[in-house]
């Protein structure tokens, strides 16, 4: 049975004009640079590689780090940047096993293809592995339209990480809303299609060839879970399992659809934020929709580039979509 929706309550449920910058920011001190420096020079001593790396390897600091920056997802709007790591002034290799590791405190990374990628560049013209496709996504400078990480089975990811190396000289914007806020504007304009929201969506697939055959997953965009409600949304993955399947939408569920679309515009919903090198991002896949505006990167200039990882939470992992 579909629950009767209510208004979220509580910092998740912001509007750029309701928050401040403390309330996402996290500047890191002279101690923990210290200890990440200390922990890169151990790591680089031992010459591990990313491919090799586990947990363990990364020490406490790392392990305090995330504990850090879980607490300010939980307690915060749903998103946090750390900021003062100069990681875009190390090799590429040592600041993606330092975030790696990072990730590594949160939960359990995630790959990020069949074929097991731990890491993702965020960068035009990188060639994608065969079969993978991402229209107008992650490797092109195109716009992306707000969305929660899809990825793959068995569920999306619970926390998303960019840690940018480059930004572009014009653009490239990250773009943040809160899901939470979609919601209760939802609800308290079209509650018939929030109704329909808590009902269940197709969401499509990658170009590949999966184990269990399926071509697409099912999920509402809106879902109670022990009294949290948890988002997901991409409407091109949506229309992605439509093409697959060959089975419309009803128009009950395209009208909800669209109703999202009109907010994700609007612009006293989103909040627009620039990544300085060095930034990392790091986002509750079930509470915060992101995207990018468009950029250009000048030929022979710099040229914008992030690296993405995703999280699965260790104690959520199994229930956060239905069997």
């Amino acid at each position: 049975m579909t629950p009767v929706p209510h208004p979220i309550q509580g910092p998740t449920a912001w509007t750029p004009d309701s928050l401040k910058q403390e309330d996402w920011l996290l500047s890191l001190g002279p101690e923990m640079l210290k200890d990440l420096e200390q922990t890169r020079t151990r790591l680089s001593a031992r010459k591990l590689s990313l491919a090799h790396a586990m947990s363990e390897d990364f020490g406490d600091a790392l392990q305090g780090l995330g504990h850090l920056v879980r607490s300010r997802l939980q307690s915060g709007p749903g998103f946090v940047i750390l900021r003062g790591w100069a990681a875009h002034r190390l090799p590429e290799a040592e600041a993606g096993l330092l975030f790696w590791g990072i990730a590594c405190s949160l939960g359990v990374p995630q790959p990020q293809s069949l074929t097991g990628d731990r890491l993702h560049v965020v960068a035009e013209g990188i060639t994608l592995p065969p079969g993978r496709v991402a229209p107008g996504g992650s490797t092109s400078s195109n716009e992306i339209l707000l969305h929660t990480e899809n990825a793959r089975p068995p569920a999306p990811p619970d926390i998303l990480g960019l840690l940018c190396l480059e930004q572009a000289e014009s653009g490239g914007d990250s773009v943040l809303l809160s899901g939470h806020a979609l919601h209760n504007r939802l609800l308290e304009h079209h509650p018939e299609d929030v109704l329909r929201l808590y009902q269940e969506y197709l969401f499509g697939r990658h170009d590949e060839p999966y184990p269990d055959g399926r071509v697409c997953d099912g999920s509402p965009v809106f879902r109670d879970q022990a009294g949290k409600v948890l988002v997901r949304y991409g409407r091109y993955w949506m229309r992605v399992a439509e093409s697959t399947t060959g089975v419309p939408l009803d128009a009950a569920g395209r009208q909800a659809l669209d109703r999202v679309d009109a907010m994700l515009v609007m612009p006293t919903m989103a909040l627009t934020l620039r990544l300085c090198p060095g930034d990392a991002l790091f986002i509750d896949n079930h509470v915060v929709l992101h995207g990018r505006r468009a950029f250009e990167d000048p030929q022979g200039g710099s040229r914008r580039r992030l690296l993405r990882v995703w999280v699965a939470d260790r104690e959520q992992r199994h229930s956060v979509l239905p069997a």
